[in-house]
């Protein structure tokens, strides 16, 4: 197996301090307008006679909310919060703040709305709203629907066959296990579709999108690149369009089935085969496809690996081979 982990851009997380001011230039203004004189009221009540301030709560402990078995509403506070639904049907808003949602067993809905927020959904089909924010989300058992919205958001899905949205910023979608649906939306996305029979849109933007690299892994996937200069990694079986602009198509030179290649553009797209480095260099041909002019097969010691569309003129001299690092 290839590994594909030096393809993939590092994401740098970024810490997010919020400053208390504890100043003493805030003053209250005590002076009363001129009232007549009155009678002092007294009061029996009694207590401490202390006219000390009291000292004012710890905004650094975050608030706990744990709900019931059943169908809870949760919500938080403007600060940070973590709220756990537990089971039942349960819809748990963060809002203000950085906050850790856990849905818990059950089909729940979350939304971290404000903050940079953690988002589990547990055990069965959960849907979960990142929102404002560079959030995380994971989806857990169950077919679940994750939508990142705004910032830089990090979106896995796990188990079960689930549904990612990246939506603005730079996101990356890692689908797990599961026959997932991944969309990166705007900007420049990471889309990983992990095991099954996925089906991958970047969107706007420069996407890497990374399909079927497991030879265990007998699925075939959709990639699809959308607008912008994006990277797709193609392995067994796996079809893939560029869609608009210069895009690069990467093959994984151990497919052990034909990876199509869509709408190859030999004036701005890019062919690179990768194979494992410890292997002597492939022996790469050209083959064209006698029932299509337009296309034709590369032929990797002696098998087909790709078919592509569009490259009816691409010659040898026109792939990029590199070496990969191979894992067992």
């Amino acid at each position: 197996m290839l590994m594909f982990a030096s393809l993939l851009a590092a994401i740098a997380g970024a810490a997010v301090f919020v400053g208390i001011d504890d100043s003493d230039d805030a003053s209250l203004d005590t002076e009363a307008d001129d009232l007549e004189e009155e009678t002092p009221v007294t009061s029996d009540i009694p207590g401490d006679d202390s006219t000390d301030t009291p000292e004012p709560p710890d905004v650094s402990e975050p608030n706990v909310i744990i709900g019931s078995g059943d169908y809870d509403i949760l919500s938080g506070t403007p600060g940070q919060d973590i709220i756990t639904g537990g089971g039942g049907d349960d819809q748990i808003n963060g809002y203000a703040g950085d906050d850790t949602l856990s849905g818990g067993e059950g089909a729940d809905i979350l939304h971290g709305a404000d903050g940079d927020d953690a988002l589990s959904g547990g055990a069965d089909n959960d849907i979960l709203h990142g929102e404002h924010g560079d959030d995380s989300l994971t989806g857990g058992d169950g077919n679940d629907t994750l939508f990142g919205h705004g910032d830089n958001d990090h979106l896995s899905g796990d188990d079960g066959s689930d549904s990612l949205v990246g939506g603005f910023g730079d996101d990356t979608l890692l689908g797990g296990a599961g026959d997932d649906a991944l969309h990166g939306g705007y900007e420049d996305d990471q889309l990983d579709g992990g095991a099954g029979a996925d089906t991958l849109l970047g969107g706007a933007g420069d996407d890497l999108v990374v399909g079927n690299t497991s030879p265990a892994d007998p699925d075939v996937d959709y990639l699809n690149g959308g607008g912008g200069d994006d990277t797709l990694i193609g392995g067994k079986g796996d079809i893939l369009t560029g869609g608009a602009d210069a895009d690069t198509f990467m093959l994984d030179g151990t497919a052990e089935a034909p990876i199509t290649v869509m709408d190859f553009d030999q004036a701005e797209d890019n062919l690179v085969l990768l194979y494992p480095n410890q292997a002597d260099t492939p022996d790469v041909e050209i083959r064209p496809i006698a029932s299509d002019p337009d296309m034709i097969e590369v032929i990797v010691d002696g098998e087909a690996l790709a078919i592509v569309h569009g490259g009816a003129s691409l010659e040898v001299s026109d792939i990029t081979l590199i070496a990969q690092t191979a894992t067992g």
